[in-house]
């Protein structure tokens, strides 16, 4: 696939990894036709939150370290918010006058990610930016503190480390490891599709991460290729937290919709109590992507993420050649939609045993002791040569007026590219 093709592929996706279903909650019976046709809404309103956030913004303003001095710190300090939620943030031993800016590396519906180099030690970070007036209701702000404590609770080689947290008047931000190997979703776009073996490598190293999470009573329910970065030596690290939820002791399960349309479980669909089943799911989905460059769900019947949906709850699978009958097994077991039958249901170790995993030194995995199949170019820490360059060109990122596209027009583009995904370049032979 060439340049412009991969290009174009990518923004299609774009559009779709920042599209996460909200909570919406409710008791009601389900039907098939209600989720299709609530499901509109969704899908039609899915940009919302990038349409509201259309205000100028001025990287330069935000990279000038001179605008920020000790007075600044102590005004900080003064003005802590009323709400409890805000004051779990709050710290007065640093703040955004320690860092230099040096980059947007990132962006989604209500953060920004930037490269940073902290004053006092030259070390590089990556610093995520939420704004709190996105966090417009209780839950939002809930979600922000469980991402923060996740954030602090693991020290993970495959989750993403944090350092500080603080905020100013109106932000939030999370300090975190900069991981410069690029998303592992650019590098499936680059290959169209990986080796069996290239994938299962992959797969273990995500086992070994969701294992970790789902052991500490964490689902995080948002798995995707976007959703985790390579380091500089080839190794998976999971980021963002935002749609994650600690399942408490003796509390019911969630009920709550949320997701990324082409990876969501069939029970939040249906609006049923869910677990970290939801997790195996989606994992089952990415490993199917990763073999054939194709999502399972989505194909020339789907012009909306209700065609989406109905696939999910009714479609059957189709496999190709490129499957050997180990990998077929295992996901035709990931992807049953009944989750009291779908393979991890006994635990982690049950995904683990299966004869697709049979090669692998589970030991070596969780210490990183495998070489991995694909190390990124990289001359450096700070080097960013995998790193969008959407993100990287934040003026050309503002003239391009792609913030101020209204809903219908975001929703053209959509299914212009989404219509591109079908294209002879990715579809199986």
């Amino acid at each position: 696939m060439g340049n412009k093709c991969c290009l174009h592929l990518k923004q299609g996706y774009e559009e779709q990894k920042d599209s996460h279903t909200e909570d919406q909650g409710g008791s009601e019976d389900y039907s098939l036709k209600s989720v299709i046709e609530s499901s509109d809404t969704t899908y039609s309103n899915q940009f919302q939150n990038r349409v509201n956030d259309s205000e100028k913004y001025s990287f330069e303003e935000e990279t000038k370290s001179s605008a920020f001095t000790e007075s600044d710190r102590k005004l900080w300090a003064k003005q802590r918010s009323t709400d409890p939620g805000d004051e779990e943030f709050f710290s007065t031993s640093i703040n955004l006058i320690d860092f230099n800016i040096i980059s947007l590396v990132g962006k989604g519906s209500f953060s920004k990610v930037y490269l940073v180099q902290k004053k006092d030690n030259g070390r590089y970070y990556a610093m995520k930016e939420l704004k709190k007036v996105s966090l417009i209701n209780e839950r939002k702000k809930k979600r922000v503190l469980t991402e923060k404590n996740i954030f602090l609770k693991f020290n993970n080689p495959f989750i993403v480390k944090m350092y500080y947290s603080f905020q100013t008047v109106d932000k939030i931000y999370f300090i975190l490891d900069f991981v410069n190997g690029g998303e592992l979703y650019s590098h499936m776009v680059k290959e169209v599709r990986f080796s069996e073996l290239k994938a299962k490598f992959y797969a273990a190293e995500i086992v070994i991460a969701l294992k970790t999470l789902h052991e500490a009573g964490i689902i995080y329910r948002d798995l995707k290729p976007n959703n985790i970065l390579l380091d500089s030596q080839g190794h998976i690290k999971l980021i963002d937290f935002g749609l994650s939820k600690f399942l408490e002791p003796n509390i019911e399960p969630t009920t709550s919709i949320v997701g990324t349309p082409n990876y969501i479980a069939p029970e939040i669909l249906q609006k049923k109590k869910h677990t970290s089943m939801i997790d195996w799911w989606s994992f089952g989905v990415m490993v199917f992507e990763m073999i054939t460059g194709n999502l399972p769900f989505l194909d020339h019947t789907c012009h909306s993420h209700k065609d989406i949906y109905r696939n999910i709850l009714t479609k059957k699978i189709n496999f190709s050649r490129k499957f050997s009958r180990e990998a077929k097994d295992f996901v035709v077991k990931l992807l049953h939609r009944d989750p009291s039958k779908r393979l991890g249901a006994k635990g982690t170790k049950e995904i683990m045993d299966h004869v697709f995993f049979s090669e692998v030194d589970w030991v070596k995995i969780a210490i990183k002791g495998y070489v991995a199949p694909f190390v990124p170019e990289t001359n450096g820490e700070t080097d960013l040569a995998n790193i969008s360059q959407c993100y990287l060109d934040q003026k050309g990122l503002e003239e391009s007026g792609d913030i101020r596209m209204t809903d219908a027009e975001k929703e053209d583009r959509y299914l212009e590219e989404l219509s591109y995904n079908h294209s002879k370049a990715s579809v199986d032979s």
